[in-house]
């Protein structure tokens, strides 16, 4: 499969606003974080017009001739493999990952941002809230993303001061809860069929937590201590720079 594409669906499928309330059964979580603020999820907490300096600082993340995500195929379902030189990076690889399974993201421009947030009892269950959020968003306000930037530090809580920047540098570092805050650059989701100009791709039914992997190839394993064994190994079809040993690897399979 070649990097940053995917074979042509066998059908499009048409893209429907649902109800604004009534979050879906997260099938794949069983320890839901309690959020005194459920009532708002899906809705943007901030929204304007893009700067120039903000989309020109999205176009060098972004505009590389080699998107840092692939598509592998799983059984009747999807993995979604994204990759960057920090946790922050990998994620928005993975966001932008999802957006361009439903879309051609070269037909959609970045207008206007939309500000959402997500929160975890771990790492692993952030990214799903993550991606979740992203995806509820979409489904309920068909505001397609472009860019997706992390905008704060996706470690906050207790004992945050013991973290680096950007990944715990204790593992066994109790956060309670882990949060991230993204902005979302995008515009309102037009499809060729309603005279839009935007495709339409594979639907996404639901993120999952099933064989979800956060490798830190960054992290050197103790002398004498083997390297745990990544069910997910590279094969011919990833890209040499997903393999570089200093990248964050993060694998989500995602029902279709």
């Amino acid at each position: 499969m070649e990097v940053g594409t995917r074979d042509p669906p066998s059908s499009t499928f048409e893209i429907q606003p649902r109800a604004q309330r009534g979050r879906r059964k997260r099938r794949s979580d069983p320890k839901q974080v309690e959020s005194a603020n459920a009532e708002s999820r899906g809705l943007a907490e901030a929204r304007g017009v893009p700067t120039e300096e903000q989309l020109a600082r999205m176009e060098t993340i972004f505009s590389g001739t080699v998107p840092q995500y692939e598509y592998k195929n799983h059984t009747a379902d999807i993995i979604f493999h994204a990759w960057g030189n920090s946790l922050k990076a990998a994620f928005e690889q993975v966001a932008v990952c999802m957006f361009s399974y439903m879309t051609d993201l070269n037909r959609v421009e970045a207008s206007e941002y939309v500000e959402l947030s997500a929160e975890g009892h771990s790492l692993e269950n952030l990214l799903y809230h993550f991606l979740d959020e992203l995806l509820f968003h979409f489904l309920t306000t068909m505001h397609v993303c472009k860019y997706v930037e992390v905008i704060v530090p996706l470690l906050e809580g207790e004992n945050s001061s013991t973290l680096e920047p950007d990944i715990r540098a204790d593992p066994t570092a109790a956060i309670s809860p882990w949060t991230v805050r993204m902005r979302c650059y995008g515009e309102p989701f037009q499809s060729e069929a309603e005279g839009g100009r935007h495709t339409q791709g594979t639907e996404i039914k639901a993120i999952t937590m099933h064989e979800m992997r956060i490798n830190d190839n960054r992290c050197k394993p103790q002398e004498g201590v083997d390297k745990p064994e990544d069910p997910f190994q590279p094969t011919e079809e990833t890209s040499d720079e997903s393999m570089a040993s200093d990248f964050v690897d993060l694998y989500v399979l995602v029902d279709i």
